[in-house]
């Protein structure tokens, strides 16, 4: 005699509503990227579209470019992990992803939560160009999430003619680099290591 448990049946059903899940989410992200054509010009200073088009940047495997139409000020965080508080979605990017400033800022606004502008995940690759990345704070209470606080970098990272400003963290004010790094013409001004006590 053939005896299903009830136990069994509510794993099932839940096995499938995460599979529903994931399908609508997966659905939901290539409908909301169906507008954002690389190399992609942003159409406004608003940081949701630059959030936007980064979460897409790291949905396929290929180079993208994000060129900046104007100075962008974050207001809030994008997301939160073991490595501290972020303002821009981490990039994850199988292929290159480069954003092109046109000599413009992203910024965290004064009335914003402490958070670093940019996390870049192990394997990826970030270039910033023509760019400034100002009034990053990475704060915490471990020793990671203290760390860069205007980027995080596990992966790749090239500055070409890009300046961080002013931003703050306990070690590496301005960048904690833990991978590749490398700087072309590149500006550090009034950034702040705590644990150093000094200005880079």
């Amino acid at each position: 005699m053939y005896y299903k448990s009830p136990l069994l049946k509510h794993v099932s059903y839940l096995l499938v509503l995460i599979v529903l899940a994931c399908m609508t989410t997966a659905e939901t992200t290539a409908q909301n990227c169906a507008s954002y054509v690389f190399p992609y010009t942003m159409q406004t200073n608003q940081p949701s579209e630059l959030v936007e088009a980064i979460e897409c940047a790291n949905s396929n495997t290929t180079d993208d470019v994000i060129t900046l139409f104007d100075n962008i000020s974050l207001t809030e965080v994008n997301n939160s992990s073991a490595n501290g508080s972020n303002g821009l979605p981490v990039i994850q990017d199988a292929g290159t992803l480069t954003i092109d400033g046109s000599f413009r800022f992203i910024n965290r606004d004064q009335a914003a939560p402490e958070m670093r502008i940019f996390e870049v995940a192990p394997n990826a690759t970030l270039i910033l160009d023509r760019i400034t990345i100002k009034g990053g704070i990475a704060t915490g209470s471990t020793f990671m999430q203290t760390q860069g606080g205007g980027i995080l970098n596990f992966g790749t990272l090239i500055l070409n003619r890009a300046q961080l400003d002013i931003n703050h963290a306990n070690n590496g004010g301005a960048i904690s680099n833990h991978n590749v790094l490398i700087a072309t013409r590149a500006t550090f001004r009034r950034n702040v290591s705590s644990i150093l006590a000094q200005k880079e």
